[in-house]
């Protein structure tokens, strides 16, 4: 049995009635004081809050888990398993934000009863775990935004967000969930390696404890990792008894009730005492000068404590900051989707239009009118040609963006011009399809215009293809010589020889035969005249085309 006597209390005299009395009050005060201290105590105990950690860490280690089944669930779907998969995806998500909840809710109140433990030990091993858990529990946190909106996919049903059932918070969490960038955004994975972490740290501690206990620590130290300790509450008590006197009988009392406490305290502490430890005589006079010792020693833990706490929520509060300073922001690329519509001829070509998709969020108004204020400015919009490389840069409103928290990945492109239409440099740059298409289109015109009758008949051969160059377009005529013949009601007949031209203006690299009727390429049809005399000898034929309806011809020259 121990032996758990308690110092003699001092006797007071008459004399002292009143001062007796006011230190019970104080006495009772005090062990009210003291009740509330060892219920904090009791609530700091070693393995309560290591426990805790350890399930936090183990529901988040779960939801790792379930999250890569899931991503090789769905990498792995095909057309005879696509049902069966999505079953199982669905389930496994609906799974995901409730085991977050109920981790977060664990992994906060961990942190709690850690900081308790940690005021009350001073263990290092403890305050690091305390650190740890605020990181880990900033970034659980931080995902709730992404895990609410999944748990809204999830439990609604899709007429939900068309009938307004939604409200507005509910239709945002669901919105930032669905326009993350990545399938598993950066944060949750980092929130579950810090769980992964925070678990096996949790189990260390836990068998560290569960086999060796957990001292009290006069300060903070790396002995608390050497697996031994400093000074404990019990070793100091007796290694500072002294000789000095006792003041006054009040010191007495409260000297013999703080005794008390710090003996039942440590009771569980004192068992490898022997008897002769436990009988040893101490006087109210020693006990008195442990407690001003305690007092001074108290000052000093309640100042590194108090120093302890506000690193925590210094370093709690400084990587809020940092997150949302450099992490906390909406991605998104203004260029990237960019497409131009350029028309005309390469060399005299222009921008006539501009699309970009730009992927956002469509239910963000402020973003939305972001968007739509978006002004380009473009390094080159006329008298464009292939080859070129234009430059697209995308206008925003700097300060606009910087308060939506938006972060503009890319706001220019390059794009290079290629495939437009061209005019020929010259007569040698003419495919022979081309050529053959004119020639063809020409006779059959000819033929279909100046049809043969019993007084007139008409026989074209072709002479020949010209290409004329003029200042802004150009032209490919088609020659034909035609034999006519006329004759009149009494047997007289005239021969003639002439020549008619089918002609296309603004002729291009796109001529083709399925364009080749588009109001695009102006035609002429008629017979070759100069000057208005009609052309009867070939000599005639490239001076009769030098001028192009009144419009002058740079060069003519035929296409072999």
């Amino acid at each position: 049995m121990k032996d758990k006597r308690i110092p003699n209390k001092p006797q007071s005299n008459n004399n002292n009635n009143q001062d007796n009395l006011f230190v019970d009050s104080k006495s009772s005060d005090s062990h009210n004081e003291n009740s509330f201290k060892n219920t904090l105590q009791t609530l700091s105990r070693d393995k309560i809050f290591v426990i805790l950690g350890v399930i936090a860490g183990a529901i988040l280690c779960i939801i790792g888990i379930i999250s890569l089944i899931t991503m090789k669930t769905l990498y792995n779907i095909t057309l005879n398993n696509y049902s069966d998969k999505l079953t199982l995806i669905n389930t496994l998500m609906k799974l995901i934000p409730w085991l977050y909840y109920l981790a977060l809710i664990t992994g906060i109140i961990s942190l709690i009863v850690s900081i308790l433990n940690a005021i009350h030990y001073k263990d290092l091993k403890v305050i690091t775990y305390s650190v740890i858990s605020v990181i880990s529990c900033l970034l659980m946190l931080m995902n709730y935004k992404y895990m609410n909106g999944m748990r809204i996919i999830m439990s609604s049903d899709p007429n939900d967000f068309i009938s307004g059932k939604l409200s507005v918070g509910n239709l945002e969490a669901a919105s930032s969930f669905l326009d993350s960038e990545n399938i598993i955004p950066i944060k949750f994975k980092l929130m579950i390696l810090l769980g992964v972490i925070s678990s096996i740290y949790a189990v260390y501690l836990l068998a560290m404890f569960s086999k060796y206990g957990q001292n009290i620590y006069m300060n903070v130290s790396m002995d608390a990792f050497k697996g031994t300790a400093s000074i404990t509450k019990f070793d100091y008590r007796r290694s500072k008894i002294n000789d000095n006197q006792v003041q006054n009988d009040s010191t007495n009392i409260i000297a013999t009730e703080h005794f008390n406490e710090i003996e039942s305290e440590n009771e569980h502490k004192d068992s490898d005492l022997t008897d002769n430890n436990l009988n040893d005589p101490i006087n109210t006079t020693e006990v008195v000068n442990v407690v001003n010792n305690n007092k001074r020693v108290l000052t000093k833990k309640r100042i590194i404590l108090i120093s302890i706490i506000v690193i925590i929520f210094a370093v709690a509060g400084g990587g809020y900051y940092i997150w949302n300073t450099f992490f906390n922001f909406t991605k998104i690329d203004l260029s990237s989707n960019i497409e131009l519509t350029i028309d005309g001829i390469s060399g005299n070509a222009y921008i006539s239009d501009i699309k970009n998709d730009i992927k956002y969020d469509k239910n963000d108004a402020q973003i939305s009118e972001f968007i739509s204020n978006l002004n380009y400015d473009y390094s080159k919009s006329n008298k464009i040609k292939n080859g070129d490389e234009i430059t697209v840069n995308v206008v925003y409103d700097k300060k606009k963006a910087k308060k939506l928290k938006l972060k503009i990945t890319k706001s220019s492109k390059k794009i290079k011009v290629k495939k437009l239409n061209y005019r020929f440099d010259s007569a040698s740059d003419i495919s022979t399809e081309i050529v053959q298409l004119v020639k063809s289109k020409g006779e059959s015109e000819l033929n279909k215009f100046y049809s043969n009758d019993p007084y007139y008949s008409y026989n074209f051969s072709y002479y020949g293809t010209y290409f004329l160059k003029l200042e802004d377009s150009d032209v490919l005529v088609a020659v034909f010589k035609e034999y006519h013949v006329e004759r009149d009601g009494e047997g007289g007949i005239d021969e003639t020889t002439h020549f008619y031209i089918y002609g296309i203006k603004n002729v291009d690299s796109a001529l083709n035969k399925d364009n080749i009727d588009n109001d695009t390429y102006v035609k002429y049809r008629e017979m070759l005249d100069k000057a208005g005399v009609y052309v009867t000898n070939e000599s005639d034929i490239v001076p009769a085309l030098s001028t192009w309806y009144r419009e002058p011809v740079k060069s003519v020259t035929k296409v072999k």
